[in-house]
């Protein structure tokens, strides 16, 4: 019976790897929905739509017979398993003597998720390489759980974590199979992946990893952040009791480059300049110096828990061209020679004198960094071109009229740029 177990298993995992990814990818569900076991902490999350919805304490594999680690997926489902124990000719039917309890979900032939006789051992570091449960968790899993749903099994002995309040929190776990060594720096490098750049001092994070609590601790309040509809990694963050903005992530999000000035602690974009925290390798600046930057507006959203900015872009022929929009005395300037670029015009810019000019004339235009900018009132007259404003969208839609433009007056002028 051990045998022909084993044989099915190996072909129910032979066939899983040829049609499973296919069978995934039609699966809605079982894409949106995963396990990821980590074994330091001893825990099994459960995500659906990419959201956690559920943690769970877990038993894992002794140095002796470790839990294996990587990507695997759920090829068998079982009711009342019978065990059949490694190097033995016999088998333990459904039933309290039973050690893999009353629910099975195998990732690999021999390797499975399971409900356990001896609930004591849940948090230990004791089985042969399966993970157990609770009966009562597992059995919840276990109806949730579709075939082919992915199983990550990673080792990361710093868990960092934000629940649903925006409650940051960090924990220090051990090295259980000696597999990986941690350090102040490397807890740093893990909040910054995960969008929460210096939000833990060094001091803190010394301590924690000497005392390997085995628990998560919080060490920030901090806001989901979106710009034009796309949700960052970073985080927007509760500090000194005022809310502040990584950004350094913004100005990335948009493609617009900052400077920050550590003698004078100020960020600037071209002429604006604003006060700001330098934490880890992130600029914050408070969210109401953010529209001194940026400009465009902000709104919140999931009941306070998500901050969405909505930054000025220009499109042209629906495309965004540009998000480097200055406001100087309520009008909006543009750049200028991505603009004639994009609209096809042959400009020449002398950055010595900072004028402009097309083949007929000087266009004005305000110096800003160095780089020449256009009143948007001015593109009808030297442009051929106009914008449209959308305050709700932030967007100003970059459109060339329909009608031809007459230059016929200024034909000898133009010779030079018809050659």
């Amino acid at each position: 019976m051990q045998v022909l177990r084993k044989l099915l298993y190996f072909f129910v995992s032979v066939l899983y790897g040829i049609i499973g990814p296919l069978t995934v990818l039609a699966s809605g569900d079982a894409v949106q929905s995963r396990i990821v076991v980590n074994l330091p902490s001893r825990t099994l999350e459960y995500y659906q739509s990419g959201n956690l919805f559920s943690e769970y304490p877990v038993a894992i594999g002794s140095a002796y017979s470790p839990t294996p680690l990587g990507e695997f997926h759920i090829i068998d489902k079982v009711i009342n398993p019978w065990w059949y124990p490694p190097g033995k000719d016999y088998f333990v039917p459904s039933g309290p003597a039973n050690p893999l309890g009353y629910r099975w979900l195998g990732f690999l032939p021999t390797y499975g998720i399971h409900g356990t006789n001896i609930p004591w051992s849940i948090g230990r570091v004791i089985s042969n390489g399966c993970i157990r449960m609770y009966e009562e968790d597992v059995e919840e899993l276990f109806d949730l759980v579709d075939y082919h749903t992915p199983v990550q099994i990673t080792y990361d002995r710093i868990k960092v974590s934000v629940d649903d309040n925006g409650n940051a929190s960090i924990g220090i776990y051990p090295d259980v199979y000696g597999y990986q060594d941690i350090s102040v720096t490397v807890a740093q490098e893990v909040l910054a992946a995960k969008g929460l750049d210096g939000l833990a001092d060094a001091a803190f994070l010394e301590k924690i990893i000497a005392e390997q609590a085995e628990q998560q601790l919080i060490f920030a309040q901090v806001y989901n952040l979106l710009v034009n509809g796309v949700k960052l990694t970073a985080h927007a963050a509760a500090i000194d009791g005022e809310l502040y903005i990584p950004a350094s992530a913004v100005a990335a999000a948009i493609n617009t480059k900052l400077t920050w000035d550590e003698s004078t602690r100020t960020l600037s974009r071209k002429y604006q300049s604003v006060p700001g925290q330098l934490k880890g390798s992130t600029v914050y600046v408070s969210l109401n110096h953010l529209s001194t930057l940026f400009g465009g507006k902000y709104t919140w959203q999931d009941f306070g828990r998500s901050l969405s900015l909505t930054i000025p872009v220009l499109f042209h022929n629906g495309r965004p061209l540009s998000s480097d929009i200055h406001t100087i005395n309520d009008r909006n300037f543009l750049p200028a020679l991505p603009v004639a670029k994009a609209l096809g015009l042959k400009l020449t810019y002398d950055e010595k004198q900072g004028t402009l000019r097309n083949c007929i004339r000087q266009i004005p235009v305000e110096i800003i960094d160095n780089q020449p900018y256009i009143d948007t009132t001015k593109l009808g007259e030297y442009y051929h071109a106009a914008v449209t404003w959308n305050e709700e969208q932030q967007h100003l839609d970059l459109t060339e009229p329909a009608w031809d433009l007459d230059c016929s007056m200024y034909l000898d002028l133009m010779r030079d740029c018809l050659e």
